[in-house]
């Protein structure tokens, strides 16, 4: 009799751990279509509404949504989290949807981006953080991200950029409305002078 009432507690305890480990997530909720990406085409696409727990903000723990058409998260190229949704670049995106080709969030307040949350996504054609808060840019952002074909940062805060910066070449950059550029280069001489203005215009930021 007591080992029952042991084993009841015990799986109770281990129920408990589980709901309390569930509820420190940041879950994305999917809907599911197609969608017409600049430079890339029609892709299938996640439009994500985000809901999160305090004590985990960056790291995606799950995905909600009915897929179309027999979809799964393996077809699924684009993601898109909007309105003021997110303060953090999201990780562990590829964990979930490893053939990414398109991130698209804009209107959020993120103030950080970093190489190592980009180079999950070889295949990446498609950044727009168009109107966050992203104060500077390192020089090694781009690094390893060959298949850009549209970069877009307008509406930051740009004010910083490492010093020769790697941009993508037959990439659109468009870098409007930021306190050290108001930009836009497409050609590979259009990114050469972009180049050269940035790092005119925007120092690096002090160690």
């Amino acid at each position: 009799m007591l080992a029952h009432h042991v084993r009841v507690l015990v799986v109770a305890v281990l129920t408990l751990a589980i709901n309390i480990e569930a509820s420190f997530a940041l879950t994305i909720d999917c809907t599911f279509r197609d969608f017409y990406y600049q430079g890339v085409g029609n892709i299938y696409h996640c439009r994500a509404a985000v809901v999160f727990d305090d004590n985990v903000r960056d790291e995606i723990t799950a995905v909600r949504g009915a897929h179309k058409n027999g979809n799964t998260n393996y077809d699924v190229e684009g993601l898109y989290i909007f309105n003021k949704s997110i303060d953090i670049f999201p990780t562990k995106i590829q964990d979930f949807f490893p053939n990414i080709k398109a991130l698209h969030f804009p209107g959020n307040l993120i103030s950080n981006i970093s190489n190592k949350n980009l180079i999950p996504f070889p295949n990446l054609q498609y950044l727009d953080l168009h109107g966050n808060k992203i104060s500077s840019l390192d020089s090694d952002l781009f690094s390893g991200l060959d298949s850009l074909k549209l970069i877009r940062l307008s509406h930051n805060n740009i004010k910083h950029i490492g010093r020769d910066i790697i941009l993508p070449k037959n990439c659109a950059i468009i870098l409007f409305r930021n306190p050290c550029v108001h930009e836009y280069a497409s050609t590979e001489d259009e990114i050469k002078c972009l180049k050269s203005t940035l790092q005119k215009q925007c120092p690096p930021a002090a160690v």
